[in-house]
């Protein structure tokens, strides 16, 4: 056996004991999470059942949102969910509170839309407001409800 075929013996050794030791210590499986019309919510979860609003951040001056400010939005809201699910383009959470939030992009990028219930809009106003729009002072980021 030359030195190359010795090397790239080593080399496939060290590659299946890599392998092995992986699938032996790193044996993680993460279930297939439901698709959104498999998601079922019982009445008896719903314990908040204010009125529920939507409301809709546009940018005034243009036709389309920043880049990124679908996911520095959910990195604002964070704090308010208990339990979240996110998708492609919606996120669905619950608070502490069993309140319901519903963040949805939309397919063109020019509106997201949040939709909960009176008591969390306030605050989500709020959030908006001062924290995220605040990352976007050249951009005419509105709340339309």
């Amino acid at each position: 056996m030359d030195h190359d075929q010795k090397n790239m013996l080593n080399k496939n050794l060290l590659e299946d004991n890599a392998k092995n030791y992986s699938q032996e210590h790193f044996q993680i499986t993460i279930e297939d999470l439901p698709s959104f019309d498999q998601i079922e919510i019982l009445d008896s979860q719903i314990i908040s059942q204010d009125l529920i609003h939507m409301i809709k951040i546009i940018n005034g001056n243009l036709y389309f949102l920043p880049n990124g400010l679908y996911e520095r939005l959910l990195i604002c809201l964070h704090s308010l969910f208990y339990e979240r699910l996110d998708y492609y383009n919606l996120t669905l959470g619950r608070t502490k509170d069993k309140n319901l939030i519903k963040i949805e992009r939309c397919d063109n990028q020019n509106q997201i839309h949040i939709t909960t219930n009176q008591c969390l809009l306030e605050r989500i106003q709020n959030i908006l407001i001062h924290n995220l729009f605040s990352f976007y002072p050249t951009v005419n980021l509105r709340i339309d409800t």
